[in-house]
């Protein structure tokens, strides 16, 4: 395993933001209702260059879905039928509004002739939620190759053996495994402060992209907390492996660590009394300072006695 340990004198922000996660459209694939991983209306609307269905809008009004509809598909006879387009939002009249598929396209029955590409079907357990698009991993996913509306080609595709989520399944986890295993005896008095560490670990483990793990904190842990950290993320469990499409696929995780004196009690150990642990360091810099007059008092007579 290949660790990269930084320490980043940084003030405490957020490390990243995400889109919000999508509403998935709706596929009915071989009598079962699935997610939908795709949107081939999209195609259509570009093609016609307005967004738009029977002359009504489909606007973005909800974060989670952008595109302003959900549109129910099916498969049948290995061809890809529209079956209806909802509105996602929470608008009553908007709600109860049908679209008339005769006056958009022509017919009733609507085969999305307009759609070359590839679309994803995903099923089974969800076994990690991403806040962003249709990031989500499931177990199963079924991929379709479509030409003008008809499959040419399906790779059902088994992500079910990515590792179990020891972490990931309960927040409370990897902070109850950094706190338990820490040396506290290493860890200096913090009187009312909190620290901030941020931990970011990539999962990846892909050949050009070794297993990598980032702490960031303040340069108050420098000396102290680093070898400490590294020899506790050391023992870890194993972290999470997820598939995608059959591969591994590199996902971030990013714990935020507080430490007080508070923390340092609820696990158990006596934080270090305040009055010691100045007197200590008054004491070092007394040595420290002493030594320095020394050296420069019998630096001073060497030069005097060479001259």
């Amino acid at each position: 395993m290949k660790r990269k340990l930084i320490i980043l004198l940084i003030a405490f922000t957020p490390l990243i933001s995400f889109a919000t996660g999508q509403i998935p459209d709706i596929i009915i694939f071989k009598g079962d209702t699935l997610s939908l991983f795709s949107n081939p209306l999209e195609e259509y609307l570009e093609k016609k260059k307005t967004r738009a269905i029977n002359h009504y809008k489909l606007e973005p009004e909800s974060t989670a879905c952008y595109r302003g509809y959900v549109a129910t598909w099916e498969i049948k006879d290995n061809q890809l039928f529209l079956v209806k387009i909802d509105y996602c939002h929470d608008n009553e009249e908007k709600i109860k509004r049908k679209f008339d598929f005769v006056k958009e396209f022509g017919e009733e029955t609507v085969l999305a002739k307009w759609f070359s590409g590839k679309i994803l079907i995903v099923s089974g357990k969800e076994l990690i939620y991403f806040h962003s698009g249709y990031s989500a991993i499931y177990e199963k996913e079924i991929e379709l190759s479509i030409s003008d509306g008809k499959i040419t080609n399906k790779k059902v595709i088994d992500n079910s053996n990515s590792n179990a989520a020891f972490f990931t399944s309960n927040e409370n986890r990897f902070e109850n495994f950094i706190y338990s295993n820490l040396n506290w005896d290493r860890i200096p008095y913090m009187g009312n402060e909190t620290k901030t560490i941020v931990i970011e670990y990539n999962s990846g483990n892909l050949k050009d992209r070794p297993e990598e793990i980032v702490i960031e904190s303040e340069s108050f842990f420098y000396n102290t907390f680093e070898k400490e950290i590294d020899r506790v993320l050391s023992n870890r469990p194993k972290w999470n492996r997820y598939k995608r499409k059959g591969k591994i696929f590199e996902v971030i995780f990013i714990k935020h660590i507080e430490l007080n004196e508070k923390i340092r009690a609820k696990y158990g150990f006596t934080p270090p009394k305040e009055s010691n642990f100045y007197f200590k360091y008054v004491i070092c810099l007394l040595v420290i300072t002493s030594g320095l007059w020394v050296y420069f008092k019998y630096l001073n007579l060497y030069k005097k006695n060479v001259h």
